[in-house]
């Protein structure tokens, strides 16, 4: 797993192919993309931002991308985040592109 922070202004749809929400949870969500043969797991804690707004250091950790090279790594990393966050399963469905 690669781990890297967006630029808050990040127009996710445009980085992506494929972007698909995957949860939402108190302060932002969860989405799944596919780009050039990897899979992605991206967190969008966007709704923090008026919380930030003055501090540019904050608001740069907001999006954080994590690239996976294989469906059973970034499948794993979900049920992770699912479990961490409680997250009920049958309010959860994973990407077709993991099945």
């Amino acid at each position: 797993m690669n781990k890297k922070h967006l630029p808050f202004q990040t127009d996710l749809t445009a980085q992506y192919d494929n972007l698909e929400m995957l949860f939402t949870f108190e302060g932002g969500a969860f989405f799944f993309a596919t780009r050039n043969n990897k899979y992605y797991v991206i967190s969008d804690e966007g709704t923090m931002a008026d919380f930030f707004e003055d501090d540019e250091e904050m608001l740069a950790m907001l999006k954080t991308e994590y690239e996976f090279d294989s469906k059973d790594k970034c499948r794993n990393y979900i049920q992770e985040i699912i479990a961490k966050k409680r997250i009920e399963q049958g309010n959860f469905r994973l990407p077709d592109a993991l099945l």
